[in-house]
């Protein structure tokens, strides 16, 4: 943990003590990220997951990381919303802590469940690393579908990745300094290695920040009843490509879709005329801007990347669409990003 998550596990155990009371008794082991409530034979023991910055974008991915069995897990967080705090509690079933006196934990004896609380004072936030911003995202996106791509020279991979030349250099170095890019040889071959942590994190960034961004509209078929209407669609006929639920179906034979998300750039009359499809701020179709370049491996067939699709899906924070992702992962992202 670096400074901030510990202070951020210090905070919410404090936090906590107020809230249940000062008879209720809160230990912190700062080095194994541990919580201990109530004490002697009582004792229960919580394994702290630190997640400064935690927003509705990134709780799949966060649940993700879980083991199936969480009773012993508890999220710790800088500050938990309202909505958040019943996603957490109703949907995922996942104990939660924030530094502002919002908590879910079911471990009886222990019961407690508070939402609402507003932060004391300005949250602190985590200075995000260069190649977790958004020209970042978009060039690890780009290594992560073609790994030979690192040990082009810069013009091609900025070209593949759709972003500027001159935004390379910054982006390896931080890489470097992370431990995540390593140069061997007396040529300086490049390699991204620690790649599961980096996809886990390169995600949650996604999700955050450059994925909402990417969301141009929505839609909804004109006859509600047609929830069906993409089968049998080719999308490339129209320059674009599945993501989400339907490109998760595709893969997987597994999950049924109830929202569609489609890449596309350009104009969108054609596609809404073709399909009978309307605008509706709250429809089950989203249309979303492809973000990368010249970058052929972003897709496959009429479908994008796994690595997408993976994305798309623990951005919903919905527990069959995170089981989902979870069947992506094996069958196809272990393969790419697993360790040497």
């Amino acid at each position: 943990m670096n400074d901030l998550e510990k202070q951020t596990l210090n905070d919410a155990a404090e936090a906590l003590r107020k809230v249940a009371g000062e008879a209720f008794e809160v230990t912190v082991d700062q080095e194994i990220g541990r919580l201990y409530l109530g004490e002697d034979k009582d004792v229960c023991v919580l394994e702290a997951i630190v997640k400064v910055g935690l927003t509705r974008n990134v709780l799949g991915a966060v649940v993700h990381q879980l083991p199936n069995e969480r009773k012993n897990i508890v999220i710790i967080a800088r500050y938990v919303t309202p909505q958040v705090a019943d996603e957490l509690k109703e949907k995922l079933g996942v104990q939660f802590i924030d530094t502002a006196g919002n908590a879910y934990i079911n471990r009886p004896p222990w019961f407690i469940y508070t939402k609402g609380n507003k932060p004391a004072e300005r949250e602190i936030h985590q200075p995000q690393a260069r190649h977790f911003q958004t020209a970042g995202l978009k060039v690890l996106f780009a290594l992560f579908c073609d790994l030979g791509l690192v040990n082009a020279p810069y013009t091609k991979i900025a070209e593949n990745a759709g972003v500027a030349p001159a935004t390379l250099t910054l982006v390896f170095r931080g890489l470097k300094e992370q431990g995540y890019l390593i140069e061997e040889g007396t040529r300086g071959q490049r390699r991204l290695v620690k790649r599961k942590e980096l996809l886990r994190r390169w995600v949650e960034a996604f999700n955050n920040q450059l994925r909402p961004k990417q969301v141009i509209k929505r839609l909804r078929p004109r006859n509600d009843a047609d929830r069906d209407w993409w089968k049998g669609v080719d999308l490339r006929e129209q320059n674009a490509w599945w993501g989400g639920e339907v490109a998760a179906a595709k893969l997987t034979n597994y999950l049924i879709p109830a929202h569609v998300t489609i890449y596309k750039a350009g104009q969108l009359g054609k596609l809404q005329l073709m399909y009978g499809l309307e605008e509706d701020p709250d429809g089950t179709i989203e249309i979303v801007n492809p973000f990368w370049g010249t970058l052929e491996a972003a897709y496959k067939g009429d479908v994008v990347h796994p690595i997408l699709v993976y994305a798309d899906l623990l951005a919903t924070n919905d527990a069959r669409n995170i089981e989902t992702a979870e069947m992506i992962y094996e069958q196809e992202l272990t393969r790419l990003i697993g360790e040497e």
